[in-house]
């Protein structure tokens, strides 16, 4: 019988431990990537965003994201990061953001998807947004209905 058989290890508890060092800190939190459903028919119901912490200490990504329309009005919106989960230094983590409607009815356009996020500590938001178009349920219901009422006239008139 060797020394190792007789060897054993429990592990009873385990603790992370964060610890910040007075100066050398570096912050840098970015939005590497922000994925979405890209479907003209409906607006994205969530978004899959990549956060990249390319500092050197832990950070908290905080944020929301928004999908306004032509007037500023917010349509639907979620919110980033809702658990505190932290980055750790040097690395990344995938965020899936849902989204919350706000209205029922919501008219065919361009609408704009907006990030504005920053990480606990930081006082200025970062802003990222792009152009989402929306045709919809309702923009093709009408089309439909005028088409059909086109349709009608032309074999009533036509034919």
């Amino acid at each position: 019988m060797g020394v190792f058989d007789t060897l054993g290890v429990k592990q009873i508890m385990a603790t992370l431990i964060y610890v910040l060092k007075t100066g050398g800190v570096k912050q840098e939190l970015r939005l590497n990537k922000a994925e979405y459903l890209k479907n003209p028919v409906n607006l994205p119901n969530k978004i899959e965003m990549r956060f990249e912490n390319s500092g050197n200490v832990h950070l908290i990504p905080r944020g929301k994201v928004e999908i306004k329309n032509s007037k500023g009005n917010i349509i639907s919106k979620g919110i980033i990061n809702q658990m505190s989960v932290k980055i750790m230094p040097e690395s990344f983590r995938l965020f899936e953001v849902k989204m919350e409607k706000y209205k029922s009815w919501i008219f065919p356009g361009k609408y704009t998807l907006e990030i504005n996020y920053r990480f606990d500590g930081a006082d200025n938001f970062v802003t990222q947004s792009e152009t989402v178009n929306y045709f919809g349920k309702e923009g093709a219901m009408v089309s439909i209905l005028l088409l059909s009422l086109v349709g009608i006239f032309l074999w009533k008139y036509l034919v």
